[in-house]
């Protein structure tokens, strides 16, 4: 049976369910699990839920043929007015599992890996669950030893590791975990006046600290003990659009010299810095005009003079809408890209009235 390409199904083992009022699906690179709610009111005479879903049912979201989510149906909500009839579903992708669940590990059993990849310990914290992780980053390297700690959530445990090497983890439209960083994809362009309905920019330095301190402890060997693995510590400074002393302490999460200490901090500053500038747009249509389904992770040309904005920025997250107020449309929030990079920039700047970051780096 042939799909609209601009409408959305809900598809439970072989049945296909459609014909949605309602529907909100959202994708993110700063999520495990994408989400979604649909919801269908209708007269149903002698029938009280004809779509026949249950919480659990393993479920995929497309548009068209496109996927966009692999996951379960987590609640579904049947409720009546008179003869009206109101069904609501939602659930997530099968990335879920990781991000509710605790990792396997006990003192008895301690989850310890010694010598693996960011990639083997996040595929040994998911199999339990069944949860595939895929990696697109090459060359990965080796962690000496890590060791979850008892109580972690599965996913706690991956976005620890995932945290050291910068590499974000989010999942995928087949409901794999996906391990990544920044794309270099081109996405379409936002123009006002154009495609853009509306938009806005919000700046936000409340989770900004002029001053980051990283202190760590070296793991320790025959060659080197006391004082020299004690007290690992380096730190970076973020002077742009910070005119107070605002001092975040962090310790590190695993043993670690001062080069990665340094280069923790460094992550923490370019992530909190660039991440407190975003812009979110709304465009008619969950397609692009070659008829793609807007994506994340794309680096797409912003222009739009009421808000100040003319700069190639990050698709951090996309939600597809429907409802009676704004019939079909998609939010798509954007970022400084450099806020997701794994290296410092020494300086990056936006034209156009978004300060995005300058983040001077040294030893205090």
């Amino acid at each position: 049976m042939t799909r609209d390409a601009n409408r959305a199904y809900l598809e439970v083992g072989d049945v296909r369910h459609e014909g949605w009022l309602s529907v909100s699906v959202q994708r993110s690179i700063e999520q495990a699990a994408a989400q979604f709610q649909v919801s269908l009111t209708e007269t149903w005479p002698g029938q009280a839920n004809p779509i026949k879903v249950h919480p659990g049912d393993p479920c995929r979201v497309l548009i068209g043929d496109d996927l966009i989510v692999t996951g379960y149906a987590d609640a579904v909500q049947l409720a009546h007015s008179g003869s009206d009839h109101t069904v609501s579903i939602s659930g997530r992708s099968k990335t879920e599992d990781v991000v509710d669940c605790s990792c396997e590990a006990s003192k008895s059993k301690p989850a310890q890996w010694k010598g693996r990849t960011v990639l083997q310990i996040a595929q040994a914290v998911c199999k339990p669950y069944g949860v595939e992780v895929v990696c697109d980053v090459p060359d990965l390297p080796s962690i000496k030893s890590y060791v979850a700690k008892v109580g972690d959530r599965a996913f706690d445990a991956i976005e620890q590791v995932c945290r050291e090497q910068r590499l974000l983890v989010t999942d995928t439209r087949e409901g794999k975990l996906l391990l990544t960083r920044v794309g270099s994809q081109t996405g379409p362009a936002f123009i006002h006046p154009g495609n853009i309905l509306s938009s806005s920019l919000r700046a936000d330095v409340s989770r900004r600290f002029s001053k980051y301190v990283v202190k760590g402890q070296a793991q320790g060997d025959d060659d080197n003990f006391g004082e020299g693995v004690a007290g690992v510590e380096d730190s970076v400074e973020d002077l742009q659009d910070l005119a107070r002393y605002r001092l975040l302490v962090i310790k590190g999460e695993k043993a670690m010299g001062k080069a990665q200490a340094g280069a923790r901090a460094n992550w923490e500053a370019v992530t909190r810095a660039g991440r407190s500038a975003a812009v979110e747009i709304t465009v008619a249509g969950w397609r692009d005009e070659h008829g793609r389904v807007y994506d994340v992770n794309r680096l797409c040309k912003v222009q739009d003079p009421v808000i100040g904005v003319d700069a190639t920025l990050l698709s951090v997250s996309v939600r597809f809408l429907l409802d009676d107020r704004q019939g079909q449309v998609t939010q798509i929030e954007l970022a400084p890209a450099g806020a997701y990079e794994p290296e410092l920039p020494k300086k990056q700047k936006v034209t156009g009235g978004i300060h995005l970051y300058q983040v001077h780096a040294g030893v205090h």
